[in-house]
C-alpha cells in the first residue's frame, strides 16, 4: 500500500527493544523445520496493552508520555494495531500459509524470537548477548547430529527465495562461502537456544511466555500483513487516463495557467531579451540560487551527458550555441525554457559536455494534507491521491471483513505520592 504496510509505532517498539529487524537477511532468521502456526489475531487485550507499554515506556519514554498525553496519537496507534491484525487474518483467507515459503518463514519467526529472548536470559550472567551465550563447541556438535545439515539447507532455501520475491535484482542471487557460514552458524545458535528454552528444569523469568507470545504474534502479523499490502498497492494503481479526468474537474491544480505563463516567457526570450535576467525574475528552479544566495542565470555549466532529465537534454543538445529552443519542454517538474551556451567532446567519445540555461516554470503541487512536504509534480501527486482513495476503501473492507477487539487501554501505572516533612503544630 502507499504507507507499504500499516504497521504500529508500539508494535515497532517492542520488536525493536529485542534487536529483530523487520527486514531480515538469511543471517538473522532461525530455524525452519517443524510446522508453522499462525492464529489470526481477533482480539487485543488489556495484558497485551500492558507488555506492549511497558516495553514502549523502556525503549522510548518520550513516546510512552505523548502516548499518554496525546489522544489523536493514542487513536492512531489503536487504528495501526487494528489494521496490522485485520490484514493478518485476510492474508490467512487468501490461503497466503498454504505457500511452502511463507509458513517457512513463520516458523523462523516464531523460533528467532523465542531464541533471542531466551538467550537474553541464558546470557545475563556472563553479559553475554543473546547468541553469544551458545559457545563454538555447542555449534560443531549440533551439525554432527544427523538431519540438522539438511535442515539448514532448508531454512536457506526459504530466506533466498523470500529475498528473491522482494527483490528482482536478487534473482539467482548466490550467498558468499563466508555469508553462508554467517547463516549456518546463527542457525544453529537459534535451534540450540529454542531447545535450551523447553527443557523442563529450566527457570524462565515470570511473563516471559506471554511476552514472547506477544512478540511472535506482532512479527507475524507484520511480515504477512506486508505481503496483503503489496498485493492491494498493485491493484489499485491509477491509469492515466483517470489522472487526466481528475486534472480537468479540478481547474486549481491544472498547468494550463503556468503553460500560458511560460508561453509568454518563451516568446520575450526568442524576442532577444537577456535570458539571464528572465532566468533570475522567473525561474521556480532552486538550483538557480547558489549557496551565497545569489542567482546565476539559470546557468547550469560542464553538464556531463546523462546528468540531467532526459527529455530536457535531448532538447538542450538538439540547439546550436546561442540559440533559445521554439518550443517549450515539458517534465514532471514543470515547463523549461532551454538556451543552449556551449558544448564540448562528443557522446561517442563518451566526453560530451555541454553549458545551458534554463528558466523553470513549475508545475508542482504541495499536499494540502501535508503543507510542510515537498511540491511534486501535478501528476505524481493526483496519482498519490486516487491510490491511496482506492486503498482507503479496500483498507475499510479488510478491516469490516476480518473484525479485531481492541480492549480500552489501560491507565499509566499511578505515581507514588512524594509526602513531605509533617509539620507539628504547636500547642497552645
Amino acid at each position: 500500500m502507499r504507507r507499504t504496510f500499516i504497521y504500529s509505532m508500539l508494535a515497532a517498539a517492542i520488536l525493536t527493544s529485542i534487536g529483530i529487524a523487520t527486514a531480515q537477511s538469511p543471517a538473522s532468521t532461525a530455524n525452519a523445520a517443524g510446522p508453522a502456526v499462525y492464529d489470526c489475531v481477533k482480539e487485543f487485550g488489556t495484558a497485551d496493552w500492558t507488555i506492549l507499554l511497558a516495553d514502549l515506556k523502556t525503549t522510548n519514554p518520550e513516546n510512552y508520555k505523548r502516548f499518554y498525553s496525546d489522544p489523536e496519537m493514542r487513536e492512531d496507534q489503536i487504528k495501526n494495531l487494528r489494521e496490522l491484525f485485520a490484514l493478518g487474518c485476510q492474508a490467512v483467507k487468501d490461503g497466503r500459509l498454504s505457500d511452502p515459503i511463507i509458513s517457512g518463514e513463520l516458523a523462523n519467526t516464531r523460533n528467532e524470537i523465542v531464541a533471542v529472548e531466551f538467550g537474553k536470559i541464558a546470557g545475563k550472567a556472563s553479559g553475554k548477548g543473546a547468541l553469544e551465550s551458545v559457545g563454538a563447541d555447542r555449534v560443531e556438535a549440533f551439525f554432527k547430529v544427523p538431519g540438522n545439515e539438511a535442515k539448514f539447507d532448508d531454512f536457506l532455501k526459504v530466506k533466498l527465495a523470500l529475498l528473491e520475491r522482494s527483490d528482482a535484482l536478487r534473482q539467482n542471487a548466490k550467498l558468499s562461502d563466508e555469508e553462508k557460514e554467517q547463516a549456518r552458524q546463527v542457525f544453529a545458535k537459534i535451534s540450540l537456544l529454542n531447545a535450551d528454552s523447553k527443557i523442563p528444569t529450566v527457570k524462565l523469568e515470570p511473563g516471559f511466555q506471554s511476552r514472547v507470545g506477544l512478540l511472535v504474534k506482532l512479527q507475524q502479523t507484520q511480515f504477512l500483513a506486508r505481503l496483503v499490502s503489496e498485493a492491494i498497492s498493485s491493484s489499485v494503481k491509477a491509469s492515466d487516463a483517470e489522472i487526466a479526468e481528475y486534472i480537468r474537474q479540478h481547474p486549481e491544480i491544472s498547468p494550463a495557467e503556468k503553460r500560458a505563463k511560460a508561453e509568454g516567457i518563451l516568446a520575450r526570450a526568442r524576442a532577444g531579451e537577456d535570458f539571464a535576467k528572465l532566468a533570475d525574475e522567473n525561474s521556480d528552479d532552486p538550483g538557480n540560487i547558489s549557496e551565497d544566495g545569489k542567482k546565476n542565470g539559470g546557468l547550469y555549466t560542464d553538464v556531463p551527458a546523462g546528468k540531467m532529465v532526459p527529455v530536457f537534454e535531448t532538447a538542450a543538445l538538439a540547439l546550436k550555441p546561442g540559440q533559445v529552443s521554439p518550443v517549450l519542454t515539458e517534465s514532471d517538474y514543470g515547463y523549461h525554457i532551454i538556451k543552449l551556451e556551449k558544448r564540448s567532446g562528443t557522446a561517442a567519445g563518451g566526453d560530451l559536455k555541454y553549458d545551458v540555461r534554463h528558466i523553470l516554470i513549475s508545475t508542482g503541487v504541495t499536499d494540502p494534507a501535508d503543507p510542510s512536504g515537498r511540491e511534486m509534480p501535478v501528476n505524481e501527486y493526483v496519482r498519490n491521491l486516487l491510490e491511496s482513495e482506492k486503498e482507503a476503501v479496500v483498507m475499510a473492507r479488510i478491516v469490516k471483513d476480518n473484525p479485531v477487539v481492541i480492549a480500552a487501554v489501560p491507565p499509566p501505572p499511578a505515581m507514588p505520592v512524594r509526602q513531605g516533612p509533617v509539620t507539628k503544630k504547636p500547642v497552645n
